[in-house]
């Protein structure tokens, strides 16, 4: 009876992250601007501004893959228009946006990293969101990994009030005959995401760090990796390994059973991983492990 109940736990929090094409982790981590990066913007840009960059490599966003130029606008990056379905991605999404003067709001790219692992980072520097206020600024970064992951990172901003992100929209978008509006809403520190268009109740701090990871739907991927990827011991209390007998690159997360990220990082394995425990409370968990090709969940108990 007891594991009945766990397996009715686990496919109750299994679909819950994956109602949606992405989940959403909050992380923090000190902000940096580019550096090396390619300027876009002319000196003194104005809510008019457009530019494209060239990712040089494919990126999937949704149920596409888009590997020629995309659009730069206001905080906001297009990926295209495929047939009658429209895709988006919103940074910091404001038609108030403005260069705060003369070079000092550049928006640039840059790309980084090899072939088959690049990230393309767009960023918008102290960027001004109201033409009239002219004290009021933000950073922000959109980065986009060739594996599909979505980073929003969040820099230094400067007397930005609850009306200000009023209409401000933090968002992943497609939309087309089966839409979803993921919008990032509520408090900036803890914040839910949901199908629907609303808003942040304040500005991200500095620090902040949105990244959105793609659910990979289908018990045919799990079923398949059930024989090839380990964890021991379990039930565990300082840490656990993590058994992939091969050199494999996913992005780890570990939830609890109210589908709270209570760890989340990238992680190259080589055969074999040990994750540290350290902080983490008794109690039943769910690791997942997840790629651009597959994701894989464990349960794990943790007791010290």
């Amino acid at each position: 009876m007891k594991s009945l109940i766990l397996c009715i736990v686990f496919f109750y929090v299994y679909q819950v992250q994956a109602q949606y094409s992405y989940s959403l982790t909050t992380l923090n981590q000190p902000y940096q601007n580019l550096s090396g990066a390619t300027i876009l913007s002319a000196p003194n840009w104005d809510f008019s501004f457009v530019s494209s960059i060239n990712l040089g490599f494919s990126f999937p966003f949704f149920d596409q893959s888009f590997d020629s130029s995309i659009l730069v606008m206001l905080g906001t990056l297009y990926p295209g228009v495929v047939g009658n379905e429209n895709y988006q991605i919103y940074g910091f999404s404001t038609s108030y946006m403005i260069s705060k003067g003369s070079g000092l709001s550049p928006v640039s790219y840059v790309i980084t990293g090899s072939p088959g692992s690049k990230i393309a980072k767009v960023e918008w520097k102290n960027a001004g969101i109201d033409d009239i206020d002219t004290t009021k600024f933000v950073n922000v970064q959109i980065w986009l990994y060739q594996n599909g992951t979505i980073e929003f990172h969040y820099g230094p901003n400067y007397n930005i009030t609850a009306s200000d992100m009023d209409g401000t929209e933090i968002a992943l978008i497609k939309v087309a005959p089966t839409s979803e509006l993921l919008h990032v809403i509520g408090s900036p520190t803890n914040p839910s995401f949901v199908n629907q268009i609303d808003f942040l109740t304040s500005v991200p701090p500095n620090g902040t760090v949105y990244r959105f990871t793609k659910n990979i739907t289908g018990v045919d991927n799990l079923a398949e990796n059930e024989k090839n990827i380990s964890v021991y011991p379990n039930p565990a209390s300082n840490n656990i390994t993590i058994q992939t007998g091969t050199n494999v690159a996913y992005m780890l997360k570990l939830n609890n059973l109210q589908g709270q990220t209570v760890i989340a990082k990238n992680v190259a394995f080589t055969n074999s991983y040990s994750l540290d425990l350290l902080g983490i409370a008794n109690g039943i968990y769910f690791l997942t492990l997840q790629n651009e090709k597959e994701q894989v969940v464990r349960k794990v108990v943790v007791q010290k």
